[in-house]
């Protein structure tokens, strides 16, 4: 096992230890029809909703970690942050990228999503972009029916620690508390 796995793997294990949860070593998971893995992770319940941090959920793919939970969006989602030629392929109408109102946050991220009327009314939101902010140097935040999931980089210069991994489960059991509201919620004015 490589370092940088058995660093994640005592990661998990305090997580475990202080919220909660079950860690296994290569598990049949499955949180939906559309996420299933046989890495190496961690699972619980909190807040009443399955939690699991899943290491290479991707198959063929060793450089990222995922927190997925079931959740049950009335919308799709689709969120990452900008790439350098992100705007070209938004000039040539091959991206779709929301803009949600607030100029730092609209330049940071590549949004995406249907319907795009709920999707913005959700990032809108000044504590949605907090918890997406919170979640720090992550690849892709998705959601879907049946799960919402944010994949992180993993790699042998990445280190976490137990507190960075705790901020990130709560932030996601938030994004997904929240995005499972969207469309029963009065807007905001």
């Amino acid at each position: 096992m490589d370092w940088h796995v058995r660093q994640m793997m005592e990661v998990l294990r305090g997580v475990c230890k202080d919220v909660g949860g079950e860690l296994y070593d290569s598990p049949s998971l499955n949180t939906s029809d559309q996420v299933e893995s046989n890495s190496p992770g961690w699972h619980a319940t909190l807040s009443g909703r399955e939690v699991n941090v899943v290491l290479y959920d991707v198959p063929g793919a060793r450089d990222h970690f995922s927190i997925i939970m079931n959740a049950w969006p009335r919308i799709t989602l689709s969120l990452r942050r900008e790439e350098r030629f992100d705007w070209l392929k938004k000039s040539m109408g091959k991206l779709q990228d929301v803009q949600v109102g607030n100029a730092d946050f609209d330049r940071d991220f590549l949004i995406g999503g249907r319907p795009e009327g709920d999707v913005k009314q959700f990032l809108a939101r000044r504590e949605v972009q907090d918890w997406v902010k919170t979640l720090g140097d992550f690849h892709h935040l998705a959601g879907d029916q049946g799960f919402f999931r944010a994949t992180f980089p993993l790699t042998p210069k990445t280190r976490y620690e137990p507190e960075d991994l705790r901020v990130r489960v709560v932030s996601m059991l938030r994004l997904a508390e929240a995005v499972e509201k969207v469309g029963l919620e009065a807007p905001r004015m």
